[in-house]
């Protein structure tokens, strides 16, 4: 069976689908919808169902582009059990579209080394790669030591002792339609694309 978007309402139960999984993020998290919100966005929650499963969740925000259009950004997501989902999710999310719906844009958190030493996917089945909106790199550190040991370790800039990751985008056609006409747009003629056309749906893996 394919997967299917269920509205999420209980901020707990949501929070501890995103926690689960192996593929999240913190950017996936309810309250940083909510702080999305104070700044005039609007998070949607799904959680996503196959056969009966849970196998990852979703936290979509939702941005003004210009009167009667918008944006839909998945912040560092959605969180997944593994990438094979993605293309079903590219096809699931177009049951919740809205007409104006011109961009979705997704970043599941891939760990991938910035310095080369793994290839970067071009694509995730039909989502084909975009630039960026969270911070291209990333470095993580081992935090569990004293925090003589910590500081002791750190090396001065631009010296670095830890490897970062790279975040990689993607982008994915997603249907839409003219609020005036009520007719579909025209698909985009290229992938830079921001407005009036088909949609594109994007993904980073950080």
């Amino acid at each position: 069976m394919s997967i299917e978007l269920i509205p999420a309402t209980d901020p707990q139960a949501y929070n501890d689908v995103v926690a689960a999984m192996p593929l999240s993020s913190p950017l996936q998290g309810w309250g940083y919808g909510e702080a999305r919100r104070v700044l005039g966005q609007t998070p949607e929650r799904y959680l996503l169902r196959r056969s009966g499963e849970t196998v990852g969740a979703v936290q979509l925000i939702r941005k003004r582009l210009l009167p009667g259009f918008s944006t839909l950004y998945a912040p560092r997501g959605p969180a997944l059990l593994n990438t094979d989902l993605l293309p079903e999710f590219g096809q699931a999310v177009q049951a919740i579209r809205r007409a104006g719906d011109t961009l979705l844009k997704i970043e599941p958190p891939l760990a991938i080394p910035a310095d080369n030493s793994q290839e970067v996917p071009a694509a995730f089945g039909r989502f084909e790669r975009a630039a960026t909106e969270q911070p291209e790199h990333t470095i993580i550190r081992e935090l569990s030591g004293t925090e003589d040991a910590l500081f002791g370790a750190c090396t001065p800039w631009p010296a670095a002792t830890s490897a970062p990751l790279r975040s990689v985008a993607y982008t994915l056609a997603v249907t839409t339609t003219s609020r005036r006409s009520g007719r579909f747009l025209p698909p985009p003629t290229s992938g830079r694309s921001w407005g009036l056309p088909t949609g594109l749906l994007r993904n980073h893996a950080a």
